[in-house]
């Protein structure tokens, strides 16, 4: 079997791991983690935590095409849906300024 190595991030390690998983190969994927905007910069100016995203739609991308790999698909990609004034209410705090919308 051979074996390939993804290196990246974003959208286009997805769109190559996406098309990569249906071909009998080995895959590994390096996957960067630069993302410093939105509620990534939250996740990582708060909590420490690297930002998640490209991580997750690599992991999506490499999700199987059948049930479980849907509820995969659909558990991976869910959002937390918050209404703006109460991210208003959390950015303020944490950042010590008042979200516009």
């Amino acid at each position: 079997m051979r074996k390939i190595v993804a290196i990246g991030g974003g959208t286009g390690t997805f769109s190559v791991l996406r098309g990569l998983k249906d071909y009998d190969v080995d895959i590994t994927a390096i996957v960067t983690m630069f993302d410093d905007g939105g509620s990534s910069g939250i996740l990582r100016d708060e909590f420490g935590f690297l930002p998640p995203g490209d991580v997750r739609r690599c992991l999506v991308a490499l999700c199987p095409e059948d049930k479980k790999g849907m509820l995969l698909r659909n558990l991976f990609n869910y959002r937390f849906i918050i209404c703006k004034s109460q991210c208003r209410t959390i950015c303020s705090k944490r950042r010590g300024f008042e979200a516009s919308w």
